[in-house]
Protein backbone atom coordinates (compact mmCIF):
# COMPACT_ATOMS: atom_id res chain seq x y z
CA UNK A 1 0.00 0.00 0.00
CA UNK A 2 1.28 3.60 -0.67
CA UNK A 3 2.80 5.97 2.03
CA UNK A 4 1.09 8.80 3.73
CA UNK A 5 3.73 10.82 1.82
CA UNK A 6 2.50 9.51 -1.40
CA UNK A 7 -1.28 9.70 -0.80
CA UNK A 8 -0.72 13.43 0.27
CA UNK A 9 1.02 14.28 -2.82
CA UNK A 10 -1.54 12.72 -5.18
CA UNK A 11 -4.40 14.49 -2.84
CA UNK A 12 -2.88 18.32 -3.25
CA UNK A 13 -1.67 17.01 -7.43
CA UNK A 14 -5.42 16.31 -7.56
CA UNK A 15 -6.30 19.18 -6.25
CA UNK A 16 -4.23 21.13 -7.94
CA UNK A 17 -4.91 19.93 -11.65
CA UNK A 18 -8.54 19.73 -11.14
CA UNK A 19 -8.33 23.26 -10.18
CA UNK A 20 -5.93 24.65 -12.95
CA UNK A 21 -8.87 22.61 -15.59
CA UNK A 22 -11.72 24.37 -13.93
CA UNK A 23 -9.90 27.87 -13.85
CA UNK A 24 -8.92 27.11 -17.87
CA UNK A 25 -12.51 26.10 -18.63
CA UNK A 26 -13.91 29.44 -17.07
CA UNK A 27 -11.75 31.44 -17.91
CA UNK A 28 -13.03 30.52 -22.00
CA UNK A 29 -10.20 29.11 -24.25
CA UNK A 30 -9.94 32.04 -27.19
CA UNK A 31 -6.73 30.83 -28.64
CA UNK A 32 -4.45 27.58 -29.14
CA UNK A 33 -2.55 28.65 -25.82
CA UNK A 34 -5.54 28.53 -24.08
CA UNK A 35 -6.68 25.12 -25.40
CA UNK A 36 -2.97 24.15 -24.64
CA UNK A 37 -3.21 24.89 -20.61
CA UNK A 38 -6.84 23.59 -20.42
CA UNK A 39 -5.53 20.16 -22.75
CA UNK A 40 -2.43 19.96 -19.90
CA UNK A 41 -4.51 20.53 -16.97
CA UNK A 42 -6.85 17.79 -18.16
CA UNK A 43 -4.26 15.14 -18.76
CA UNK A 44 -2.58 15.70 -15.54
CA UNK A 45 -6.37 14.99 -13.83
CA UNK A 46 -6.04 11.67 -16.12
CA UNK A 47 -2.50 11.05 -14.61
CA UNK A 48 -3.79 11.81 -11.50
CA UNK A 49 -6.60 9.12 -12.04
CA UNK A 50 -4.37 6.85 -13.30
CA UNK A 51 -1.84 6.98 -10.42
CA UNK A 52 -4.62 6.68 -8.03
CA UNK A 53 -6.07 3.66 -9.76
CA UNK A 54 -2.50 1.79 -9.63
CA UNK A 55 -1.52 2.69 -5.87
CA UNK A 56 -4.74 1.52 -4.63
CA UNK A 57 -4.56 -1.96 -5.78
CA UNK A 58 -6.29 -1.32 -9.61
CA UNK A 59 -5.42 -3.64 -12.42
CA UNK A 60 -5.44 -1.36 -15.73
CA UNK A 61 -2.99 -4.01 -17.75
CA UNK A 62 -3.08 -7.21 -15.51
CA UNK A 63 -5.96 -8.48 -16.76
CA UNK A 64 -4.13 -9.62 -20.15
CA UNK A 65 -1.39 -11.54 -19.41
CA UNK A 66 -1.94 -13.75 -16.12
CA UNK A 67 0.31 -12.83 -13.44
CA UNK A 68 1.40 -9.43 -14.39
CA UNK A 69 0.62 -6.65 -11.24
CA UNK A 70 -1.08 -4.25 -13.68
CA UNK A 71 -0.12 -0.64 -14.63
CA UNK A 72 3.20 -0.99 -12.36
CA UNK A 73 4.16 -4.09 -13.71
CA UNK A 74 3.67 -3.14 -17.03
CA UNK A 75 5.37 0.41 -16.40
CA UNK A 76 8.35 -2.27 -14.79
CA UNK A 77 8.64 -4.32 -17.83
CA UNK A 78 8.32 -1.25 -20.25
CA UNK A 79 11.63 0.43 -18.51
CA UNK A 80 13.45 -2.86 -17.96
CA UNK A 81 13.04 -3.40 -21.83
CA UNK A 82 14.20 0.04 -22.83
CA UNK A 83 17.27 -0.44 -20.35
CA UNK A 84 18.41 -3.60 -22.25
CA UNK A 85 17.54 -1.51 -25.44
CA UNK A 86 20.22 1.40 -24.33
CA UNK A 87 22.47 -1.61 -22.79
CA UNK A 88 22.46 -3.43 -26.14
CA UNK A 89 22.68 -0.32 -28.64
CA UNK A 90 25.74 1.71 -26.61
CA UNK A 91 27.65 -1.34 -27.25
CA UNK A 92 26.55 -1.45 -30.90
CA UNK A 93 25.34 -4.93 -30.53
CA UNK A 94 21.52 -4.12 -30.69
CA UNK A 95 19.12 -4.77 -33.32
CA UNK A 96 17.35 -1.99 -35.08
CA UNK A 97 13.40 -1.47 -33.87
CA UNK A 98 10.91 0.14 -36.34
CA UNK A 99 8.20 2.13 -34.98
CA UNK A 100 5.58 2.18 -36.95
CA UNK A 101 2.84 5.08 -36.85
Amino acid sequence: MAELGDKLSLLFQAIASTFWAVGAALAGPSGAADYLQFFAAVAWCVANLATAFAMFGGSLFGDRDKGSGGLKSSLRRLLSLSTDFDKSSANGEGEKIEVVA
